[in-house]
């Protein structure tokens, strides 16, 4: 059928295993001062805070990203499983 959509359950779990383990790597992480770098210490201190809401933006939407695919792709199986199970057989 051209144009239908195909749900790719493999790609989804993969995906989801990125995000946690990118979640594991951020998890709990903090962006600091930097040092050694003499007068451009306080040209960095703006770089520096966007990295760090930056950072807690990642620790805050990666789970939820997580969950919800996991989510949708929980709901698509069952869908497909449903779907499946109720298509007349052709004899």
């Amino acid at each position: 059928m051209a144009g239908a959509l195909k749900w790719d359950a493999d790609s989804a779990s993969s995906v989801v295993s990125d995000l946690n383990s990118a979640n594991s790597e951020v998890s709990g992480k903090s962006v600091g001062a930097p040092s050694g770098c003499g007068w451009s210490k306080s040209a960095a201190t703006p770089v520096v805070s966007e990295l760090q809401s930056t950072l807690s933006d990642l620790q805050r939407t990666l789970p939820e990203l997580s969950k919800n695919l996991s989510s949708t792709d929980a709901s698509i199986r069952q869908t497909d499983k449903d779907s499946a199970s109720s298509t007349p057989k052709s004899s």
